[in-house]
C-alpha cells in the first residue's frame, strides 16, 4: 500500500513539475527568440507570439521526454484545457472574445479601451497556457512515438540467428 501511495505521489509531483515547465519554462526559453520589449499588442503580433511559444513548448516537451521519459509529460495538455475551460466559463462577456482574429480589426489594440484590454488579458491568462500545454504534450508524444518506432525496428539478437 505504501509503495502505491509513493508512486501516486511521485506521479502527481512529476505532473506538477511538467505543468510548471510547460507554462513557465516555455516563457523563460522563448525570451531567447522573442524580446517582449516594445511589444505592440496587435492581432498579428499575438499570432506570431503564439507560433513562437507553441514551437518552444513543443521542443521543450520533446527534450523533457527524450531525457527523463516521464509519462506525465504527455498528459500536461489536460491541465491547460481545464484551465482554459474554467477561465472561459467564469469569464464575463463573450466567451470567444479572447481568441485572436485572423483578420485584424485595427492595427493595434488600444489598451485604454476596456474591451481590448480584456481581450489581451484573456489571451495572456487563458490562450497562452492552453497552447503551451498542448504543444508541450505534443512534443512529448512525438518523442515517445519516435522512440517506440525506432526500438521496434531493432531486432534483438537471438541465439543462432545472424543477419548478413
Amino acid at each position: 500500500m505504501k509503495v502505491g501511495m509513493r508512486r501516486s505521489a511521485g506521479s502527481l509531483f512529476s505532473f506538477g513539475l511538467n505543468i510548471l515547465n510547460a507554462a513557465i519554462g516555455t516563457d523563460m526559453m522563448q525570451t531567447v527568440f522573442w524580446n517582449p520589449q516594445g511589444f505592440v499588442a496587435s492581432r498579428w503580433s499575438l499570432i506570431q507570439f503564439d507560433v513562437v511559444t507553441s514551437t518552444v513548448a513543443f521542443v521543450l516537451g520533446f527534450l523533457v521526454q527524450w531525457v527523463w521519459k516521464p509519462d506525465t509529460a504527455k498528459w500536461v495538455w489536460t491541465a491547460g484545457l481545464i484551465w482554459f475551460v474554467l477561465g472561459a466559463i467564469t469569464s464575463t462577456g463573450d466567451v470567444g472574445s479572447f481568441l485572436p482574429e485572423l483578420v485584424p480589426r485595427e492595427s493595434a489594440f488600444d489598451v485604454r479601451n476596456s474591451d481590448d484590454e480584456n481581450i489581451v488579458m484573456h489571451w495572456i491568462t487563458l490562450t497562452m497556457p492552453l497552447l503551451r500545454t498542448i504543444f508541450y504534450s505534443l512534443g512529448a508524444f512525438t518523442c515517445s512515438a519516435l522512440r517506440h518506432r525506432n526500438s521496434s525496428r531493432e531486432k534483438p539478437l537471438t541465439q543462432g540467428s545472424v543477419d548478413l
